[in-house]
């Protein structure tokens, strides 16, 4: 076979293959409350990692220290003397005294924890995770140098009876 049938044969066989890979992989909208308001996350200016409910389940994020694996950037220390606290980019606080402000803040449905100690933080229940990296000013209500772990729960629903069992 000439060279030029083989690449044509190639080149055809590559367009087939990426044809059937573009239409597998749709996008779906992710909305997150980066910015207090809900927005696309193609639209949000900052650094985020979010993670549906179904991403949790099905990467088997049930802790906080699970988080560590997911998110680039983001450690998880726990040790008998603080009891564990996130990092963002090399920045925190293991700040033991009860009126410090950790470098990155934890909040459920936007407001802050106030505790710097996550050690025994489950994630159960839970609609979305939004992990902001960088410096986050005032926007929940505390400064945050490293950034914010968002937990924002899942709401009742009141019209039908449902369970889940593992």
């Amino acid at each position: 076979m000439s060279k030029l049938f083989k690449l044509i044969l190639g080149f055809a066989g590559l367009s087939v293959f990426t044809s059937a890979i573009y239409a597998q992989a749709t996008v779906e909208e992710v909305i997150v409350t980066a910015q207090r308001t809900e927005q696309s996350l193609q639209d949000v200016p900052i650094s985020v990692s979010a993670f549906s409910e179904e991403i949790l389940s099905d990467r088997q994020i049930e802790y906080a220290s699970d988080l560590q694996l997911q998110v680039p950037g983001v450690s998880y220390s726990a040790d008998g003397f603080n009891s564990g606290g996130f990092s963002i980019r090399g920045i925190a606080n293991f700040a033991v005294s009860s009126s410090s402000d950790a470098g990155v803040e934890v909040h459920v449905n936007g407001l802050p924890l106030g505790a710097t100690a996550t050690n025994e933080l489950g994630f159960l229940d839970m609609e979305r995770i939004e992990v902001l990296r960088g410096p986050q000013g005032t926007l929940f209500g505390r400064n945050s140098t490293g950034g914010v772990i968002n937990l924002i729960t899942a709401k009742p629903d009141l019209d039908e009876f449902y369970g889940r069992v593992r």
